[in-house]
């Protein structure tokens, strides 16, 4: 046996076999070309991956979950009725879509002021900004700070910030004062983040009996303890300050937007999409939308009262028809193509 098997080693490739596997190998080369240079293209556009499956999908990481190339679905409900006030498809984080999907909101809606409850992620002092500036009143979830070795009495959240005199007061009582020079830092995922920095005398922190524990290897550097303040600080404080005093009114949120989520995900399956592209995706939940408010509003008003104040609103859904028609024709003929495995005239 093992003679056999020396003999077949030995026996060398054909011509033909030989051909066929560099040719192999040269069209997996091409493909290996073809996606770095889709990947260099991606990255001067200040995107950092691509998808082979669908090219607007991204691939999202979450608690628990191992990492999925999807979409995002941004949602604004109504907390009354529990409608679907906007609804937007996109390929990106949670970062910054808050003031998008509040402001299209609140234009709907008609009115001169908002509030709106929002979970972890959306915590973003560009975007707390932005909403205060449009009559937002943000009620966002802040995340939970790692302090690590601060941890002990001396993190950034035990220093007081006094904004009369722009300085920080540390656990000790020293003042922390700043240059008012605005730096810019890169955040992972985020927009540039301009902020100041409020320092410490060296030698107050040299002769302070707590320096270890608060500025540590920095006295290293000859200066004392340093704390950051991004420019937007003032909306993320006051966010999280009504957070703080309206516990109960936060914990509304689940009940609100959670309940179209599960409906439309758990009851009706939709958990998947049939189509690809965030155009189509994007049309293909505008009509899951709008079948889950349809049938909210049958459960509240009943089928007709619906049609009477469908009737009333006549001409005004019809503008909305009008402009959304094409690209409805076109998601749906992409969805009866893809269900029935045929092609669509």
């Amino acid at each position: 046996m093992l003679d056999q098997t020396d003999e077949q080693t030995n026996k060398g490739l054909s011509e033909i076999e030989i051909s066929n596997k560099l040719e192999q190998l040269s069209e997996r080369k091409k493909h290996y070309n073809n996606l770095e240079t889709q990947l260099n293209e991606a990255k001067e556009q200040g995107g950092k991956q691509i998808s082979t499956i669908d090219p607007d999908a991204r691939l999202f990481t979450s608690i628990g979950v191992k990492g999925e190339v999807v979409f995002n679905l941004q949602s604004a409900v109504d907390d009354k009725h529990n409608l679907i006030i906007h609804n937007e498809i996109t390929n990106k984080v949670d970062t910054n879509a808050l003031y998008e999907v509040t402001s299209q909101g609140k234009q709907l809606l008609q009115v001169d002021k908002i509030n709106v409850l929002a979970d972890t992620g959306y915590d973003i002092g560009e975007e707390l900004k932005k909403c205060a500036e449009y009559n937002i009143t943000t009620f966002v979830a802040p995340r939970t700070q790692n302090a690590g070795s601060k941890n002990n009495g001396f993190a950034k959240s035990d220093f007081t910030y006094d904004k009369q005199t722009d300085t920080y007061v540390c656990p000790k009582g020293e003042k922390l004062k700043t240059n008012s020079k605005v730096y810019i830092k890169e955040r992972k995922g985020r927009k540039v983040a301009p902020f100041k920095e409020y320092k410490a005398e060296y030698k107050v922190c040299k002769n302070c009996v707590k320096k270890e524990a608060c500025a540590a290897k920095r006295l290293n550097r000859i200066q004392g303890r340093v704390i950051e303040r991004y420019l937007t600080a003032d909306y993320t404080e006051a966010n999280q300050q009504r957070i703080k005093e309206n516990k109960d009114y936060y914990r509304q949120r689940q009940s609100i937007v959670e309940h179209p989520f599960g409906t439309i995900k758990r009851q009706w399956g939709y958990s998947y999409t049939l189509l690809k592209g965030l155009e189509k995706v994007g049309g293909e939940f505008d009509i899951i939308c709008l079948c889950y408010n349809m049938k909210r509003s049958v459960s509240l008003v009943g089928v007709k009262v619906l049609i009477e104040r469908l009737k009333a609103n006549f001409f005004e859904i019809c503008k909305i028809i009008v402009v959304s028609t094409s690209t409805m024709a076109q998601v749906l003929k992409e969805i009866v193509g893809q269900h029935n495995n045929t092609q669509c005239a």
